[in-house]
């Protein structure tokens, strides 16, 4: 082997393994974010579901992404969205002995169906509907899913949620230290990342952290049964191995699976956008031409994967595909390499559990939540506005006390209105002259021109532009009325062009009929010029233009309605 092909194995070797300390870190806190209270006896088999996960996304999309130090896995957004749904399944599950099967059931039939989906986008190229989203809807999602991962930091390392009702835990000497700890990890990585800007600076501070803290068991005196028992460093599984949902047929509740739809239908969504986003974001950085619908594709393959092998969902990762090719990778061999060491742990891994410290993964649960909400709001501050702003805290609660489908839905549906709102406060009027300031192409004797230009007040000239519904065609007609009624000269002649007009919502054309009821009520001729086919057809269909009415007329152009 030439000397220069073994450097590079080398370097693929040494990204790939720094890719998996991450990676398998990253798991672990997963797994305990997912797996905790009434489903922490499972919480091995979790820890096995996410390494495994992460192996196959990342071989998948080492060996098929068109970025080609890729890396996949588990990630912050989807995770936060699987402890929501591990906790409505588990409160759905009725037989104490179907718990464990039924969550990790669901959690593999959320891989699979957003496997399924991201196939779906791939196959059509519908991975532009995906960019229609409201940025606010989704920088509430993406806030939303910042403050679940630092609660659930918090939760790991107290042991239990921390609400109103329980503030007296933070009474708790033990709590406290707990807490402290964890907080203390997440503020010195927070800080490291934010000042030196390095992708090396995470795993470097994992490392450390970790030996700090087995450092301060043996000041301590404590053994690791004791720091075990006291929630310093977690249980010991007493098994290893994955868990196959298939094989367990008999004891899962598909009603309590069932329950949780929307949070499924949540991750496939946030797994979509995930890809795209992070796809986007490779590009800019790598200055390189990514094929965001093969990355559908290939990531589709993988939860499908994933989700037949009782795995959870994961997506192409910003960070860790920046972290791979910042640590020296040549090409596809270290997100390969990655993948197969992350699969080699799925036996082992497991029995690492016992020696990680607690508040290590709690802090990088509270530490990936800080991240997230700093870099939306670093986001949020420059397109969004104040009303953006309460919209996006509005929505956030909505989330977190409805659920993620539910809270999305409702954003949706609130941006829409809100546009449609804001746009009807769009001028629609383009162009407003009279007579005296404008004529038509013909050239006509001096005696007639000056008559035209005398009475040029009462004949009024309007442009229109964009497109007319309800809200914007009603203001016009207002606003025709209020000048009808208010006006020193009268006006006579109305001159209407449409050649700007893109479209008509059915709707909108209402309100020109009530114009033309106000034009023989008040005397006084409209012409409607340029229209369009369709808009001529909208038009027709409601009683215009449809036969000869000398206060109401249509013609093919401005200029010859002026004529």
């Amino acid at each position: 082997m030439p000397a220069a092909t073994r450097l590079d194995w080398v370097k693929d070797i040494t990204s790939g393994s720094v890719v998996t300390l991450v990676t398998l870190a990253y798991s672990l806190s997963f797994a305990l974010l997912i797996f905790d209270g009434p489903l922490l006896p499972g919480l091995q088999f979790g820890v096995s579901a996410a390494l495994l996960s992460a192996g196959i996304c990342s071989i998948i999309s080492g060996v098929a992404s068109s970025f080609t130090r890729a890396v996949a896995g588990p990630d912050s957004a989807p995770m936060a969205i699987m402890s929501v749904l591990a906790g409505t399944v588990a409160a759905h599950t009725l037989a104490p002995g179907a718990l464990l099967p039924t969550v990790l059931t669901s959690l593999a039939v959320a891989a699979f169906g957003t496997g399924a989906f991201l196939l779906l986008l791939g196959a059509f190229r519908l991975e532009t509907a995906m960019r229609y989203i409201p940025y606010p809807v989704v920088a509430g999602f993406i806030t939303a899913v910042g403050l679940q991962l630092a609660l659930g930091g918090a939760h790991v390392l107290a042991g239990q949620s921390l609400t109103l009702h329980n503030l007296d835990l933070l009474a708790d000497p033990s709590t406290d230290w707990h807490l402290l700890a964890g907080l203390a990890f997440a503020s010195a990585a927070f800080a490291a990342q934010t000042l030196s800007r390095s992708h090396l600076v995470l795993p470097a501070w994992l490392v450390v952290a970790t030996l700090i803290a087995h450092y301060a068991l043996v000041l301590a005196g404590m053994s690791l049964d004791e720091a075990r028992a006291a929630h310093w460093l977690l249980q010991t599984p007493a098994t290893n191995g994955v868990f196959l949902p298939l094989a367990h047929g008999d004891s899962i509740e598909w009603d309590a699976i069932a329950s949780g739809a929307g949070e499924i239908g949540a991750a496939a969504a946030i797994v979509a956008m995930s890809v795209l986003l992070n796809g986007t974001s490779l590009e800019l950085w790598s200055r390189r031409g990514l094929d965001l619908n093969r990355e559908l594709i290939v990531n589709g393959v993988a939860n499908v994967l994933a989700g037949m092998a009782g795995g959870l969902p994961g997506n192409l990762s910003f960070n860790r595909s920046v972290l791979n090719a910042r640590s020296g990778s040549t090409g596809r061999s270290a997100g390969i390499v990655s993948g197969v060491l992350l699969l080699a742990l799925v036996a082992g891994g497991p029995g690492i559990m016992g020696y990680v410290p607690t508040p290590v993964l709690g802090g990088l649960l509270i530490y990936l939540g800080m991240n997230v909400l700093w870099d939306t709001f670093s986001r949020a501050r420059h397109t969004l506005g104040g009303p953006d702003y309460v919209f996006l805290a509005i929505l956030v609660i909505l989330i977190i006390n409805w659920g993620y489908f539910q809270g999305v839905a409702l954003g949706v549906i609130a941006s829409c209105v809100l546009f449609v709102v804001r746009y009807s406060r769009l001028p629609i009027v383009r162009h407003d002259l009279t007579r005296k300031s404008f004529s038509s192409n013909v050239e006509r004797r001096h005696e007639d021109s000056a008559v035209l230009l005398a009475a040029g007040g009462e004949m009024h000239v309007l442009w229109l532009r964009g497109y007319l519904f309800f809200g914007t065609a009603n203001r016009f007609y207002t606003t025709i009325e209020s000048r009808l009624r208010g006006a020193q000269v009268p006006l006579k002649y109305l001159i209407i062009d449409f050649g700007r007009v893109s479209g008509i919502d059915s709707s909108a054309v209402f309100s020109f009929v009530k114009l033309a009821d106000l034009a023989r009520e008040h005397n006084m001729s409209i012409a409607f010029c340029a229209l369009s086919h369709d808009s001529l057809a909208a038009f027709r269909n409601e009683g215009l233009l449809r036969s000869a009415d000398r206060y109401v007329r249509g013609f093919p152009t401005l200029d010859q309605g002026l004529e």
